[in-house]
C-alpha cells in the first residue's frame, strides 16, 4: 500500500523555464492537430472496413472515405495556411459530425463492438475539447502575440471561463434528470439545475461590472461540450452509473474552477467577486455531497438487469474501465510536470504520478487474478484523451491554474469510478476487489488534498507568469 505522505511547501515558487505559453505553444499544437488530421484522413480513405471493425460498427466505406478526405483537406490547410483559424474550426466541424455518426450508426454483431464504441466515442471527445480550445485562442487572439494580464485582467478573463463552464453545465444538465432512471438522482440534477442558472447570472453580473461580457464563440463550444457529454451517456451500457461518475467529476472541475476564481480575486481587491466564488463554490460542494450519496443508487440502477451469474463479468468490465481512467491519468501528469509552472507544482504532479502508476499496476494484478486482463482498445484511446489534453493546456496563457483544477476533476473521475466498483463488488462478494477499491479511494482523496494545498502556488505561477 503506497504512502501518500508529501511536503511541497517552502520549494522554489519561480516559474519552470520548461513551460511554454502563447504563440510557441499555439502554433505547435495546431500543427499536431494538422499531423494528426493527415494521419486519420488517410487511415479513413486506405482502410475503412479495417476503422469500422476498429470502432465497433457497421459503417459504409464510401461514408468512411468521405470522412477521410475531409480530415485531410483540413490537415493540410492546418500545415500549409498561415491564418489557421477557419482550419481549426473546421476540424470542430468534423469533429461533431463524428460524434454524430458514431451515434447513429448499428453496432457490429460481435464480442466486444460497445467497448470499442465507448473506446472510440471517449477519443474523439477529446480531441474535440484539443480543437475548440485552439479554435477559441486563434479565433480570439489571432494565434499571434504573447499574452499579458495584470492580476484585474486575468481576474476578468477567469469570470469569463467560469461563465462558460456554468453554460456547459446547463447544456448537459438539462437533458440529465430524462436519462439517470432514478426518480431521486433525477430531483438531485433538476434542483442542481436551478442552481446553475442562479450561478450563471451571479457569475455574469461580476463580469459585468468589471465591464468585460460573456465570449460568445466560448460559451458555444462549452454548450457543443456539454451536448458531447450527453451524447457518450447516452450510447454507453449502464448510463446511470456513467452519468453520476462523470457529473462528480464535473462538480470537482467547477468547485476548483471557484476556488483559483477567488485566489484571483482576491489578489485583484475584488471581494464581491470572492464572496460569489465562495457562494458557487460551496453549492458545487454540496452537489458533489448529493452524488456520492447517489452511488449506491447509480451501481443499483445500472446493475439492476444483471443476474448473480453475470455480476462477475461487470467486475471484469469496470476494472478494465477504472484502469483506462488510470492510463489516461498517466498521459496527462507526465505532460503536466514540464508545464506545471512551477517545483512546487511539478513535485505534486511527479508525486501523484508514482502513485496513479501504482494504482494502474494493482489493478492490473487483480485482472490476472481474475484470469483476464486490462482493456488495450480502450487503454489506448483514453491515454491518447490524456495527451491531448496536455496540448491544450499548452494552448493556454493561465495553464498553472487550469491544469490544477482538471487534474482535480480528472482524479474524481477516478475515485466515482472505483465507488461504482466498489459497491459492484460488494454485491458480488468479490472482497479482494472490494479491499483494493477501499485502499485506492482513500490513496486518491488525499492526493485531492495535495493538489488543494497547492492552489495558492498554482495562483501566483499563473500570475508571474502572464505577467512576464
Amino acid at each position: 500500500m503506497s504512502s501518500v505522505t508529501f511536503t511541497a511547501r517552502g520549494a522554489d515558487t519561480a516559474p519552470s523555464d520548461r513551460a511554454v505559453h502563447g504563440p510557441v505553444a499555439n502554433g505547435h499544437a495546431a500543427s499536431a492537430m494538422g499531423w494528426f488530421s493527415l494521419a486519420l484522413g488517410a487511415a479513413e480513405v486506405l482502410a475503412p472496413r479495417g476503422l469500422a471493425r476498429a470502432v465497433g460498427l457497421e459503417l459504409n466505406p464510401t461514408l468512411f472515405k468521405l470522412l477521410g478526405a475531409r480530415e485531410i483537406a483540413t490537415g493540410v490547410g492546418l500545415l500549409t495556411q498561415s491564418r489557421r483559424t477557419k482550419w481549426l474550426w473546421a476540424r470542430v466541424a468534423g469533429d461533431l459530425m463524428d460524434l454524430a455518426v458514431l451515434a447513429a450508426s448499428p453496432l457490429r454483431n460481435e464480442r466486444g463492438a460497445r467497448t470499442k464504441l465507448m473506446a472510440a466515442t471517449a477519443g474523439v471527445l477529446a480531441v474535440t475539447a484539443v480543437d475548440a480550445a485552439l479554435s477559441v485562442r486563434y479565433a480570439v487572439k489571432g494565434g499571434v502575440g504573447r499574452i499579458r494580464r495584470t492580476p484585474h485582467e486575468e481576474l476578468v478573463n477567469f469570470l469569463s471561463d467560469m461563465y462558460s463552464v456554468e453554460q456547459q453545465a446547463l447544456a448537459q444538465m438539462v437533458s440529465a434528470p430524462d436519462i439517470a432512471r432514478d426518480a431521486t438522482l433525477a430531483e438531485d440534477f433538476r434542483r442542481h439545475y436551478t442552481e446553475t442558472e442562479q450561478q450563471a447570472d451571479l457569475v455574469r453580473e461580476r463580469l459585468e461590472a468589471h465591464g468585460g461580457s460573456p465570449s460568445t464563440i466560448k460559451d458555444a463550444v462549452m454548450k457543443l461540450g456539454g451536448k458531447g457529454f450527453l451524447l457518450f451517456a447516452r450510447v454507453m451500457p449502464e448510463t446511470t452509473g456513467r452519468l453520476v461518475v462523470h457529473a462528480y467529476s464535473y462538480e470537482a472541475m467547477e468547485w476548483a474552477g471557484y476556488e483559483m476564481l477567488s485566489r484571483f480575486a482576491q489578489r485583484a481587491g475584488d471581494f464581491e467577486t470572492v464572496q460569489v466564488a465562495k457562494f458557487v463554490g460551496d453549492q458545487e460542494r454540496a452537489m458533489m455531497k448529493r452524488l456520492e450519496r447517489g452511488f449506491e443508487t447509480a451501481e443499483q440502477v445500472s446493475h439492476a438487469e444483471i443476474s448473480n451469474d453475470e455480476i462477475g463479468d461487470h467486475i471484469i468490465i469496470h476494472l478494465a474501465e477504472v484502469h483506462a481512467f488510470e492510463s489516461q491519468s498517466i498521459q496527462l501528469l507526465e505532460k503536466s510536470q514540464s508545464i506545471a509552472g512551477n517545483a512546487i507544482l511539478s513535485s505534486i504532479y511527479q508525486h501523484t504520478l508514482r502513485v496513479i502508476r501504482e494504482h494502474s499496476k494493482r489493478v492490473e494484478m487483480r485482472l490476472e487474478a481474475l484470469d483476464t486482463s486490462s482493456s488495450k482498445l480502450m487503454d489506448g484511446a483514453l491515454a491518447a484523451g490524456g495527451l491531448n489534453w496536455g496540448l491544450f493546456f499548452q494552448a493556454q496563457a493561465d495553464t498553472p491554474a487550469k491544469l490544477i483544477a482538471f487534474v482535480y476533476a480528472v482524479l474524481h473521475l477516478e475515485i466515482g469510478g472505483y465507488e461504482l466498483l466498489k459497491r459492484t463488488a460488494t454485491r458480488a462478494d468479490d472482497r479482494d476487489t472490494k479491499h483494493l477499491c477501499e485502499e485506492i479511494i482513500a490513496e486518491k482523496r488525499a492526493i485531492a488534498e495535495l493538489l488543494v494545498d497547492g492552489f495558492d502556488s498554482a495562483t501566483e505561477a499563473t500570475l508571474i507568469a502572464l505577467q512576464a
